[in-house]
């Protein structure tokens, strides 16, 4: 046997890496992962003398309470190191997963209960389609040696998922704080498996020359992967995907590769501060905003369609692709680029250019209803709503007036990754 797929594991700040730090969310005992210190540990764990699965403790009578808990074990002559669950409880013994080592041994340093400190801990302890739920704070990331406290996070088929006050509330988040690494991933959920999740994670490489050569996020997996909520700066790539696993509602901050380079990327956005060779999305796109980047969109991985979104005082072109295959941009905004707004772009359809260096378009095949107004029609990054349609002349050609399906106006929205509000509105944000 080994740890079910339905373990939980709890990562606090005020935790312990010596703790349980996790809890088999199937079975009905009570779940002492989430607090800070171990319910019950000692020096004294004892394996039976036949059956390498049951252990006892001289100063804890084991109860049903206990199923479901984690048992580290960390230290023992004729022990072996590792998490077990405890899966049964019988006459004061308990019985784990799997043989914890050799028959008779005495005197295992143990923990049940109790959060870990690191989220490499837990990462590496969990197992296929487990969940590691880590509470805000700040945590080290500086070794890319897989299984250490501060390590890079490298495995999929989890889900990772940050939290403020609860289990689920995305109030606040937790930040990985790399120093002193190069050229890895700070989480590289990929590795070929089913399904990974990565939520409400900040993630930050600092100013270390190594560590802006690295890449925030990667995820893989099937169409129901997905990184949400998450932020990355000073990284050189902020998040990739493959397979159809989706960002939704992320941001990339300081980046000098490609902030987003996915097959599908929503609501997310990327502020690249100009530097060299940044690209906001190099994939298909829905409402995602770039901002100083050097290139606000640049190639596709395929052919490809970027729809109502927003590139902003970018150093090059708004939009541009030099590859043999066709990108179509749709209710797209392009102002104040430092080259063209759409550059190389295979079709145009319902877009905005305006204050482009170089112009509005260049070698365009398909070009229908470019808009230019006459001035910038956008609110300013210091409006309530910024970089939305603003109240003037050249806003209002922006408001109401996106594409659907054949042409035809259906609770019509704005052109463009960010809406109005109107004069004494709510804002409403919809997630899917």
């Amino acid at each position: 046997m080994s740890l079910p797929s339905t373990t939980v594991w709890e990562v606090r700040t005020t935790g312990s890496d010596s703790n349980g730090g996790g809890f088999n969310a199937a079975r009905s005992g009570t779940d002492y992962s989430q607090q800070d210190a171990a319910q019950f540990s000692g020096t004294d764990l004892v394996i039976d003398g036949t059956t390498t699965t049951k252990v006892t403790a001289a100063g804890h009578t084991f109860v049903a309470a206990d199923c479901g808990n984690i048992i580290h074990v960390t230290a023992g002559t004729g022990f072996t190191v590792g998490f077990y669950e405890v899966v049964s409880v019988s006459s004061g013994a308990a019985t784990l997963d799997r043989a914890v080592g050799t028959a008779g041994s005495t005197g295992g340093t143990w923990a049940l209960g109790g959060a870990l400190e690191s989220p490499g801990v837990a990462w590496y302890a969990s197992v296929g389609c487990n969940t590691v739920w880590v509470k805000q704070g700040t945590y080290p990331i500086t070794t890319t040696t897989l299984g250490q406290p501060n390590s890079v996070l490298s495995g999929g088929m989890r889900t990772l998922e940050g939290y403020g006050t609860a289990r689920g509330s995305w109030d606040a988040s937790p930040l990985l704080k790399v120093s002193g690494l190069a050229s890895a991933y700070v989480i590289d959920g990929a590795a070929g498996d089913h399904q990974c999740y990565i939520r409400n994670i900040e993630i930050d490489c600092g100013s270390d020359t190594g560590c802006t050569e690295m890449t925030g996020i990667r995820c893989g997996g099937d169409a129901r992967s997905n990184v949400m909520w998450c932020k990355v700066s000073n990284c050189k790539t902020g998040i990739t995907t493959s397979n159809a696993a989706l960002p939704h509602f992320c941001a990339v901050v300081n980046h000098s590769g490609y902030g987003i380079g996915a097959w599908y990327a929503y609501g997310c956005v990327c502020i690249g501060n100009g530097l060299s060779g940044s690209v906001g999305f190099g994939g298909p796109a829905s409402n995602c905003l770039v901002v100083g980047a050097y290139y606000g969109y640049y190639s596709g991985p395929s052919e490809i369609f970027v729809h109502n979104c927003t590139f902003i005082g970018n150093t090059a072109d708004g939009m541009r692709n030099d590859t043999s295959w066709r990108t179509h941009a749709v209710n797209c905004v392009s102002v104040n680029n430092g080259g063209y707004g759409y550059k190389n772009i295979y079709e145009c359809v319902n877009c905005v250019a305006c204050g482009n260096t170089s112009g509005a378009s260049s070698g365009i095949t398909i070009l229908r209803n470019l808009i230019t107004p006459a001035s910038n029609p956008l609110t300013s990054a210091a409006d309530p709503v910024p970089y939305s349609p603003d109240s003037g002349a050249s806003g209002q050609l922006l408001r109401a007036t996106a594409l659907w399906a054949f042409g035809v106006l259906v609770n019509p929205i704005d052109i463009g990754a960010v809406q109005h509000a109107d004069a004494g509105g709510v804002i409403v944000v919809e997630e899917d």
